[in-house]
């Protein structure tokens, strides 16, 4: 148990006691006080866990889309990577969201702006059918979805 936990644990432990003295003013307190102090000290850890989510979503997501081609990427694991990035920043905080904007904007205009890359490709059908059956658009049209999400 390292220093963290045992803190946690610690204050958990004199909340319980205030809850036991204080029990004549009623059960719900009690609930309501153990309640907000879990709910308190989780808070950080989640802030934590989305930032390095974050993180890995920009360097793997900038990497993906910098050196995408269509012979070699994979349709449904385009698809998907624009579905899990739309909806991670549809639900997390700003300074998430900063950070997606600031490595993905310009690697996104950069592929959305080259028409010769949406137009030579035969394997364009396989990543467009792929989007459309799970983002619900075609594959050139959720990436400019997904750059109007990222501008301000």
């Amino acid at each position: 148990m390292n220093s963290e936990q045992s803190t946690r644990v610690y204050l958990h432990q004199i909340k319980m006691k205030d809850c036991m003295k204080n029990e004549l003013k009623g059960q719900q307190t009690c609930k309501t006080n153990l309640a907000e102090a879990s709910v308190k000290n989780e808070q950080p850890d989640r802030q934590k866990i989305w930032k390095k989510i974050a993180k890995c979503l920009c360097s793997f997501a900038s990497r993906f889309f910098s050196n995408l081609n269509f012979d070699n990427s994979k349709p449904r694991f385009f698809a998907y990577l624009v579905r899990v990035l739309t909806s991670f920043i549809s639900i997390s905080e700003e300074s998430s969201k900063q950070r997606l904007q600031e490595s993905l904007t310009e690697v996104l205009k950069e592929l959305c702006n080259n028409t010769e890359f949406w137009k030579a490709s035969d394997r364009l059908k396989r990543f467009n059918t792929a989007s459309q059956s799970i983002c619900g658009r075609k594959a050139l049209a959720s990436l400019k979805h997904l750059l109007s999400i990222l501008e301000p």
